[in-house]
C-alpha cells in the first residue's frame, strides 16, 4: 500500500510541474527551518555549557585561593615557631655555664 502511494505521488508530481516546484520549495523551507532550530538549540546549549564552566572555574579559583591562604598561614606560623625555637636554642646555648 505504501509503495503504491509513493508511486502515485511521484506520478502526480511528474504530471504537475507547478505542484512539484511548490512541494520542493516547501521541503527546502522546512529543511532550512530545521537547520535554524538546530543552530539555535546548539547556541543555547553552548551558552549553558559556558556558564557552567565559568562557575566551575570560579569555584576552583576560590578553592585554590583559600588553599593558598591557608598554606601561607601555615608557613607564617611555622616561621614564627622556628624563630621562637631558634631564639630558645640560641638563648640556652648562650646562657650555658662554661
Amino acid at each position: 500500500m505504501y509503495l503504491y502511494n509513493v508511486v502515485c505521488v511521484a506520478d502526480v508530481l511528474a504530471a504537475d510541474k507547478q505542484l512539484a516546484n511548490e512541494v520542493e520549495f516547501d521541503l527546502r523551507k522546512f529543511e532550512e527551518q530545521e537547520k535554524q532550530q538546530q543552530k539555535e538549540q546548539q547556541k543555547s546549549c553552548n551558552a549553558a555549557v559556558s556558564c557552567c564552566l565559568l562557575h566551575i572555574v570560579t569555584l576552583c579559583s576560590y578553592y585554590l585561593l583559600s588553599r593558598a591562604r591557608m598554606h601561607n598561614t601555615v608557613i607564617t606560623a611555622a616561621s614564627k615557631l622556628k624563630s621562637i625555637y631558634d631564639g630558645v636554642v640560641f638563648t640556652s646555648v648562650c646562657m650555658t655555664p662554661s
